[in-house]
């Protein structure tokens, strides 16, 4: 009996222990309409049960959370543990929907900060930090949001019913320090955004209010849309639109007072500038003065909703314009706001909007930021990969990603972005005129010399002009390369003709790139009559090695020729004499001769051609008479002739060129089981004597 009564009374106690449970208001872990529980400090199984009032049993409890529950009791539960406390997936109470570094997360209980990013969910009291320079801007289940400015600490706690008796809390946060601004996606029936604050608490039914906490845990609250009511020490105010509030820690809120209104601009609502060749640019921004003022804050984004904030700076009452430096390329938007003595910020100026636009330039300079200097010819590219742009040149419509400006004079380019509001920009380019000329010089030597054609121009107002030789194109084309000189002008070299003692012929000079020739030079070359050819000679020496054994010779010798341009500009006609000693010959058994010495004449014509650079090239054949003087074997004849063919290189040197040269010799009936003849490696040097003439040129 008395067993009976003492199982009857502790049922008693834990059911009056669960009533107490549900309805004793939650002071950590848990509130009523959450779906998680963290696990606190001395927690155990029964205790979370009965916090949250019997909502599942003990055995649910393990189900829902297999991870935790595993193994036999007693169970150890680590402090910060969320505890799942419905079979449906958890859904987050808001997410990251803009990051600018460094912003930082840190779930409840751990010990450490994570990076945040874009698309990162948030549970119920996620911390989100931004540091110096941050800002994030955070969506609720509902799509309301907040932007966290920079050294600002919020608290997620999500939807809330038990905030206020009339309204219910469609998303709710603590903001420990610093500054949010948002509000709800749509004012629908009772529903709030609520912040918490450590000296008060909002309960916001606006899509845009601000609410500020300082140092000194000072809340400041500005609403410029719906209303507020913010409660602490157990007063409640409402704020309507257009007005902000006070309250200390620790105080009762103040009664609401106006905003100072929105500054007046007058900068142009729209406006384009171009930054040229990769510069950044400075724009300044201008309001007019407003009385009442205490500071301005002037915000300039990246994106019409200032989330991505480039310049969030607080000038004095007494300065009404401020410069940004280093914009690049992209859009901005910029709007200005006052604070009153009370440090409430009133609502901001429609935005006004700055398009920044990425040129480059070609064959042009800039002698000042809207005034551009050409040397006959001048290109600009405007990026319109990302706006729709139009260009004008003195009126003309041209295409934006190729703007030409061509002839000498003052051009005005125009461009205007394809948006309403957009005033046209212009800018000036100067196109200087240029004054080209070209010499032909140096004496023209013979058949396959050379003549130098020097480009060079000099601007209308006598400047010199440092051509490129990518912007010269000659027609017809030089035979060496074009080069460019230290003073600006472009060097090529065309063959010298030494058939005639006048040639005329023109040249074509086209500059940067055009289409069609800007110039057209008659250059003439002149010299005294043709002489009737050149003399040339030299000396030469080699080895010798025979096709039809294996041994190795020597051979020197002398040459002498004579060009003949009348008959044609690149023949020669020589004479050649060589003492050789030649290897001896294999005869059938496999005996060798012993090796023997010959004087071989000939008579040689050849074919002579200049490549350029001092260097030539020649290739000819000769009647090749030989004579043997000395003979380890039986001499069958002393006399043998035959062919030879050659081919070589020089290169001009001094008075004359040094040469390498190839031969091959076949002497018929001369030859042994291999291939018959010998070949030669030579090399010489030979000087010229006289000349075939001299040449001017004139333009």
């Amino acid at each position: 009996m008395r067993h009976e009564s003492g199982k009857a009374g502790w049922w008693a106690c834990l059911l009056l222990l669960s009533i107490v449970a549900a309805f004793w208001p939650s002071r950590s872990g848990w509130a009523a309409d959450e779906d998680t529980y963290v696990v606190q400090p001395g927690d155990t199984c029964l205790g979370i049960i009965n916090k949250i009032g019997w909502r599942v049993t003990l055995e649910e409890l393990h189900e829902l959370n297999p991870d935790v529950y595993h193994g036999p009791p007693p169970h150890h539960l680590e402090p910060g543990t969320v505890l799942r406390l419905t079979r449906g997936p958890v859904q987050p109470d808001a997410h990251l929907t803009f990051v600018k570094p460094l912003v930082e997360t840190r779930k409840p209980g751990a010990a450490f900060w994570n990076p945040g990013r874009v698309g990162l969910d948030l549970y119920r009291r996620y911390r989100v930090a931004t540091r110096e320079g941050a800002t994030t801007e955070i969506t609720f289940r509902d799509t309301s949001r907040v932007q966290l400015r920079e050294e600002s600490l919020l608290v997620i706690y999500g939807a809330s019913a038990e905030r206020s008796r009339r309204t219910s809390s469609s998303a709710r946060v603590e903001l420990v320090e610093g500054r949010l601004r948002g509000g709800l996606a749509a004012l629908r029936g009772e529903s709030a955004m609520a912040v918490d604050t450590p000296a008060a608490e909002v309960s916001a039914r606006s899509r845009d209010l601000q609410v500020e906490v300082d140092q000194a845990r000072t809340t400041r609250l500005s609403v410029y849309d719906g209303e507020a009511d913010i409660a602490a020490q157990g007063a409640r105010v409402t704020v309507p639109r257009g007005q902000g509030t006070i309250t200390r820690y620790g105080k009762r809120p103040e009664p609401p007072r106006p905003l100072p209104p929105p500054p007046r601009w007058t900068t142009k609502p729209r406006t384009i500038r171009i930054a040229f060749d990769g510069a950044k640019i400075s724009h300044t921004f201008s309001w007019e003065p407003e009385p009442g003022a205490r500071t301005f804050e002037v915000e300039l984004a990246r994106d019409p909703d200032f989330r991505d904030l480039f310049v969030d700076r607080q000038v004095p009452a007494k300065v009404h314009s401020v410069q940004i430096e280093s914009l690049e390329p992209g859009r901005y938007f910029a709007r200005v706001s006052s604070r009153d003595d009370r440090g409430l910020q009133g609502e901001a100026s429609e935005p006004r909007e700055l398009v920044v636009l990425a040129a480059s330039t070609t064959g042009c300079r800039a002698t000042e930021s809207d005034r551009f200097v050409a040397d006959w010819h001048a290109r600009i590219a405007l990026d319109r990969t990302t706006v729709p742009l139009e260009a004008r040149v003195d009126g003309r419509l041209a295409s934006p990603d190729a703007v030409s400006v061509q002839g000498p004079g003052e051009h005005t380019v125009s461009v205007r972005l394809l948006e309403e509001g957009f005033e046209p920009i212009s800018f000036q380019v100067k196109v200087r005129d240029i004054r080209v000329s070209a010499v032909l010089s140096g004496p023209i030597p013979a058949a396959g010399g050379w003549s130098n054609l020097e480009v060079s121009a000099v601007t209308d107002e006598g400047d010199p002009v440092m051509l490129d030789p990518a912007w010269v194109t000659l027609v017809p084309s030089p035979d060496s390369p074009l080069e460019g000189r230290s003073d600006g002008a472009v060097v090529a070299r065309f063959e010298a003709d030494a058939t005639e003692s006048r040639r005329t012929f023109p040249v074509h000079v086209y500059l940067n790139g055009d289409t069609a020739p800007r110039v057209t030079l008659e250059l003439v070359q002149e010299g005294p009559p043709v002489q009737p050819g050149r003399w040339m000679g030299g000396a030469r020496a080699g080895v010798v090695r025979s096709f039809s054994s294996s041994g190795t010779g020597w051979a020197a010798g002398v040459d002498a020729g004579y060009q003949l341009p009348a008959v044609h500009p690149h023949l020669v006609l020589g004479l050649e004499a060589d003492l050789v000693s030649e290897p001896g010959e294999e005869r059938a058994g496999g005996e060798t001769e012993p090796a023997h010495r010959a004087v071989d004449l000939g008579a040689s014509v050849s074919y002579v051609h200049a490549l350029g650079h001092g260097l030539g090239a020649h290739l000819g054949g000769a009647y090749v008479a030989s004579i043997k003087a000395e003979s380890g074997g039986e001499d069958t004849s002393p006399v043998a002739s035959g062919l030879a063919a050659f081919v070589g290189i020089a290169y001009h040197l001094g008075p004359g060129e040094v040469y390498l040269e190839l031969r091959y010799h076949y002497m018929p009936g001369e030859h042994g089981e291999g291939l018959p003849g010998t070949a030669w490696s030579l090399a010489g040097y030979r000087l010229f004597f006289g000349s075939i003439g001299t040449n001017k040129a004139a333009h």
